[in-house]
């Protein structure tokens, strides 16, 4: 990850039940789409908008079929922004992946029917994980420059042979890290892709972390003697750097940072209705299956407080709390890929009543942490991948190709 570029060859089906053109058409027809989250490009360039979007008869916007086709006859590229909000399959993948890479996943779409002018050579500040759903696209990979040299000269255009080219066919992997020059082409007629991005933690935001950290300091806080002499000048900035020397050397630095980052992660969105309306919300029968909505939850997922004998979540941002003697059954909610409140009881039989499991789960439910479904609910986490296996599921080829720089 972040080191080199990978090209997986894919297995016939390997993708099949993330996306296809009819679940296309179902969100086109039924799925709210408006500007910008859909929208059309052209050799790189965005298509204006009055060209395929329309106001109906409600008002609201929609997209205008024979606009819309008509750019995409001519060669334009539909794009759909996180799309893992509108398409449960691709929100259980992104949930997989952020499970493994403990960071916010987000899913982009990209479709075109057939080719289209070649775009400038891109460069992205994120990752990116393409997996080509069908169709095939034409890759070139070039490494990393410095992004100043770059302005200098105004342009990315490579100076050497790609690092990697080939065509990246249905079913195809390929893993482009951030700052990686590339440029892609259909290599046919219509076809689909999923593009996977996440934004690896940089220095930048330990830095920015630090600059919270230290905006509660008395020191820190005081005013540059602007006006004063030499010698007071120099102790206020010796006074700066020893309070920044000691906040970077500070034990768990880097380690509280990165809890932070899963800490206050936005929760997926899951509505457990009408059920979860109610003042007490629980499933109505013991069989239902619960399942955790916050994004990385991990065997330290529980913040736990001795003094007060209490242990905390936080949820969009907000803190709940929980009493000591239910800790244990908060955390295999939140570890489980799903439960039952059944199951729950069962489990902690010996140690916890069920009522402190029903009030539990209730206020799990309340803020957002879990939403549950009915037993016979066809649920797209039946599609869902083992959370330790990702990695081997994603490369089951005999011969992945890396790039190294």
């Amino acid at each position: 990850m972040g080191q080199s570029a990978l090209y997986v060859p894919g297995v016939s089906g390997k993708f099949e039940h993330l996306f296809s053109w009819v679940k296309l058409n179902y969100l086109l027809e039924f799925g709210g789409l408006s500007f910008p989250r859909l929208r059309l490009f052209r050799g790189g360039q965005e298509v204006p908008k009055a060209s395929y979007f329309t106001a109906g008869r409600s008002g609201y916007e929609r997209p205008l079929v024979r606009g819309l086709t008509t750019e995409l006859r001519e060669g334009a590229m539909l794009t759909i922004e996180s799309i893992e909000e509108l398409h449960e399959p691709i929100s259980v993948q992104c949930r997989v992946l952020e499970r493994s890479f403990g960071i916010p996943v987000q899913a982009d779409l990209y479709a075109s029917c057939r080719d289209r002018p070649t775009p400038p050579l891109r460069q992205n500040d994120h990752d990116v994980i393409v997996l080509q759903l069908e169709g095939a696209r034409r890759w070139q990979l070039y490494f990393p420059i410095n992004r100043r040299a770059a302005r200098g000269n105004g342009s990315l255009e490579p100076v050497a042979a790609p690092a990697w080219e080939g065509v990246v066919d249905t079913h195809d992997l390929l893993y482009v890290p951030k700052g990686w020059r590339y440029c892609d082409e259909p290599a046919g007629e219509h076809g689909v892709c999923l593009a996977l991005k996440f934004r690896n933690p940089t220095a930048l935001d330990v830095v920015s972390r630090l600059v919270v950290q230290l905006g509660v300091s008395r020191k820190m806080s005081a005013s540059i003697p602007r006006f004063a002499d030499a010698e007071r000048q120099g102790r206020f900035l010796r006074d700066v750097q020893q309070k920044l020397a000691e906040a970077v050397t500070h034990p768990g630095l880097l380690a509280g940072y990165l809890t932070g980052v899963r800490f206050f992660a936005e929760p997926r969105h899951a509505f457990s209705l009408p059920w979860a309306g109610l003042p007490s919300p629980l499933p109505p029968a013991d069989d239902w299956v619960l399942t955790p909505l916050l994004g990385f939850p991990a065997s330290d997922s529980l913040v736990h407080s001795e003094l007060e004998d209490v242990c905390e979540i936080v949820v969009d941002r907000q803190v709940v709390r929980f009493s000591e003697d239910v800790a244990d059954v908060v955390q295999s909610i939140l570890d489980s890929e799903s439960t039952t409140v059944g199951s729950l009881i069962s489990a902690f039989a010996s140690s916890v009543p069920a009522e402190r499991i029903l009030e539990c789960v209730s206020e799990l439910v309340k803020c957002g942490a879990v939403c549950f479904r009915e037993p016979g609910f066809r649920h797209a986490a039946n599609h869902r991948l083992p959370g330790s296996g990702v990695c081997r599921s994603f490369l089951c080829s005999e011969s992945p190709t890396r790039v190294r720089p």
